[in-house]
Order: structure tokens, then sequence, then C-alpha cells
């Protein structure tokens, strides 16, 4: 039986630089996410919105990652 994959919702996540733990010296990070993204977004387009946004965080970005929520259908 064939099966294919059809997108259902796509998010944007960026991983902020917080600092660093005084105790454990271990990095503390932040996430903040925006979801309702187009599910064929451009990977240009996207990092272009990351940089636009940066400018007004608190913590700088260290990390972006584009998820794409893909449910597997029978046909």
């Amino acid at each position: 039986m064939a099966a294919s994959f059809v997108a259902r919702s796509a998010r944007v996540s960026m991983t902020l630089a917080a600092g660093t733990d005084p105790v454990s010296g271990k990095a503390i990070t932040k996430t903040l996410g925006f979801g309702s993204v187009a599910t064929n977004a451009d990977a240009t387009a996207l990092s272009n919105v990351v940089d636009l946004i940066a400018p007004v965080l608190v913590h700088p970005v260290s990390r972006s990652s584009y998820t794409v929520v893909k449910d597997i259908e029978k046909e």
C-alpha cells in the first residue's frame, strides 16, 4: 500500500544565549518560537526574518531552526 507525506504545520524557533549559570557554569538558553509559518517557506526568507527580529531581542540568537510537521497518509 502506497503512502505519502502531507505537510500540516510549520514553526520557526530561535535559541537565545541568556548567559551562564554562576554555580554550574552551564549555558543558559531561552527558546522563542513562531507558529503559522508556511510549510514551503524558503530558507533565505526565514533567515532574513530571524536577522530582522534578532536586534530587538534582549539576548543574542545562537541558533534558529525550522520544523515542519508532516502526517503520513495511506493512498
